[in-house]
């Protein structure tokens, strides 16, 4: 009997060439045999360095509960990346694979291992999977044919991003087995436009491979605009409204004007409001981006006496349990702070974007805001989502690791949760307060009174 085992690979039936490394507490002890291995992520961990010196190809399998971007430094050197899923019920690995191909920008073979059945091929493949190890005791020869259970599909997805209404129109995008060829393939770059105000030498912009046509074409010039724009008002508010201050919660879209603001406009002052109630993961990455980005920082914490009285009267997490105790609190740990952040400043930035919430839907690029008597500018007011993540991916700009664990919108510890994917993006925040998505801190609000907020004690600026 052979002992030669099969997978699917870019839709045919083929040997496997390949050893999967079962897992191990230690990755450091274990023995690793000759010819091509895919190793556990603890194993590539403890033993990297020898691998690559080592050993090509490379290989390095996720469980359903590992972060992908543990692999994000080496994406390019791998030439398999495996996702298990323990059972057929398990979604993770979906979630795994489209960050891997999307916002990671993997090319190479995406297996799904573990308990992979025929009825999830489609979908798998859906989200980028292009090779699958079907369980031992199904029929592999049945299973590929899932591939082609559906002649088309309405939505688009990362095997094929545009939806059926334009490719009505248009040709499609490379499919299955022809646009992941593997490691060395490279997506498509665009230039930063070079009559915006100077970049750092060689800045490009790495684009998604545009639908072809005219259509696409204008869709891949937006955020090559769009960032040419936003230099360009970055550099007017630098000129004619200082002093500026950028309010930084180093989420995803304040990451985006961190990079530019610390590399190109140092007149722009940059501070942040440390509630004391924040993830670990955003002062992880405060701390990362002060190391990148070499910038000063003016850090504003709310005034002690005041937090302790309001938590005396009221109880730490006494936030549950009406809106009024938590407004209270964001006006304390939030509001307060940033109306001393911005005193005799002529203007402030936000990362405020239309599509965040139907409260912003009506919001400008910039504003008059008269409780603090300045200038507001929202200069990524008209970016999308998909804009924040591609131009993080080309920039190389770090981020909050909770983005990827199902937080697109970030707070305070208590006031967020990850979101389901059907659910809207601010759902996480405050979730236990009627979904309006009309919820707000305060921060962005035309007027809150602070005026009762007395202290002795002088806390505020931190450098």
């Amino acid at each position: 009997m052979s002992n030669i085992a099969y997978i699917i690979r870019d839709g045919a039936v083929v040997a496997d060439d390949w050893t999967l490394i079962p897992a191990s507490d230690d990755g450091a002890a274990v023995s690793l045999p000759p010819g091509k291995i895919i190793v556990p992520l603890n194993v590539w961990q403890a033993q990297r360095d020898a691998l690559i010196e080592g050993r090509q190809p490379l290989g390095v399998w996720l469980d359903s509960n590992q972060d992908p971007a543990e692999l994000a430094d080496d994406i390019k050197r791998l030439t398999v990346i495996a996702v298990n899923f323990p059972k057929f019920t398990d979604g993770r690995g979906y979630s795994i694979a489209t960050l891997l191909r999307s916002r990671y920008g993997f090319k190479g073979e995406l297996r799904a291992i573990g308990d992979v059945l025929r009825d999830q091929l489609f979908y798998m493949q859906r989200v980028g999977f292009n090779a699958f190890a079907v369980r031992a005791d199904r029929n592999i020869h049945d299973a590929v044919k899932a591939l082609s259970d559906f002649s088309e599909t309405y939505q688009g997805a990362v095997n094929q991003p545009s939806p059926l209404f334009r490719r009505r129109t248009v040709s499609p995008l490379p499919c299955q087995g022809e646009g992941w060829g593997g490691v060395e393939s490279t997506p498509p770059t665009l230039p930063i436009d070079s009559a915006a105000p100077p970049s750092r030498p060689g800045a490009t912009l790495v684009v998604v491979p545009p639908v072809p046509g005219e259509g696409a074409n204008r869709a891949n010039a937006t955020l090559d605009t769009k960032v040419a724009r936003l230099r360009e008002l970055l550099a007017r508010i630098e000129k004619n409204f200082a002093p500026a201050a950028f309010a930084n919660s180093f989420g995803a879209e304040d990451m985006v004007l961190t990079d530019l603001i610390s590399r190109e406009f140092p007149g722009i002052q940059i501070f942040t409001l440390d509630t004391l109630r924040l993830p670990k993961e955003t002062l992880r990455l405060i701390e990362v981006a002060r190391k990148k980005y070499n910038f000063s920082l003016a850090t504003f914490t709310p005034l002690a006496d005041v937090v302790e009285n309001f938590i005396q009267r009221k109880g730490l997490n006494s936030i549950y349990d009406s809106v009024e105790n938590r407004k209270s609190c964001c006006t304390i740990r939030k509001v307060e702070p940033l109306n001393r952040a911005l005193a005799h400043k002529k203007s402030w930035l936000t990362g405020l974007r239309r599509e965040q919430a139907p409260s912003r839907e009506s919001l400008g690029e910039s504003e008059f805001d008269a409780t603090h008597n300045c200038t507001k500018f929202n200069p990524l007011i008209d970016w999308t989502n998909d804009d924040v993540w591609q131009y993080i991916r080309a920039n190389d700009v770090p981020f909050n690791a909770l983005h990827d664990r199902g937080y697109p919108s970030i707070g305070c510890e208590p006031c967020t949760r990850a979101v389901q994917p059907d659910e809207d993006p601010r759902a996480g925040r405050w979730w236990w307060e009627q979904a309006t998505g009309q919820q707000e801190c305060g921060l962005h609000v035309k007027t809150v009174d602070t005026s009762g907020l007395k202290s002795a004690a002088k806390i505020g600026v931190t450098a």
